[in-house]
C-alpha cells in the first residue's frame, strides 16, 4: 500500500509538461543569432525580450499546474472516503460490543483504562462485579 502511494506520488511528480519543449524552441532560436549581431543594441534589446517571453511562457506553464494540483487538492479534502468508512468501522465495533454484551447479560464488567508512564500501550484492568 505505501509502495503504491510511493509510486504514484514519483509518477505525479514526474509528470510530462511543456517547459522543455519551450526551453529548446528557445534555446535554438537563441543561438540563431549570429555573435556579430549580438553586440547591436536592437539585437541585445531583442535577445532580452525573448528571454522575458521565454520567463512568462515558463510561468504560464507553472501556473497551469499550480492550479490543477489545487483543484485536484479541493476534490481529495471533499472526497467524504474516510470519514464514511470511519463511521462504519465505529459502527461495526459498536454492534460488536452489544452483540458480545448480550451474551453475557448476568455478567456486568467494568473495563478502566490506565496510561503508565513511559509506556506507549494502555492496559485494561477487569473488574468483576459481583
Amino acid at each position: 500500500m505505501v509502495s503504491m502511494a510511493k509510486q504514484g506520488f514519483v509518477e505525479w511528480i514526474n509528470r510530462p509538461d511543456k517547459r522543455p519543449v519551450i526551453l529548446a524552441e528557445f534555446q535554438q532560436a537563441f543561438n540563431g543569432v549570429d555573435g556579430d549581431l549580438r553586440k547591436r543594441p536592437e539585437v541585445i534589446a531583442e535577445l532580452l525580450l525573448r528571454a522575458d517571453e521565454l520567463r512568462d511562457a515558463l510561468w504560464d506553464v507553472c501556473d497551469k499546474r499550480l492550479e490543477e494540483n489545487e483543484a485536484e487538492h479541493v476534490a481529495i479534502v471533499k472526497d467524504s472516503f474516510v470519514d464514511d468508512h470511519v463511521q462504519i468501522i465505529a459502527a461495526k465495533i459498536q454492534a460488536l460490543m452489544q452483540a458480545r454484551r448480550n451474551q453475557l447479560p448476568s455478567a456486568k464488567i467494568w473495563f478502566t483504562g490506565k496510561v503508565e508512564h513511559k509506556m506507549s500501550y494502555e492496559r485494561l484492568i477487569l473488574y468483576r462485579v459481583q
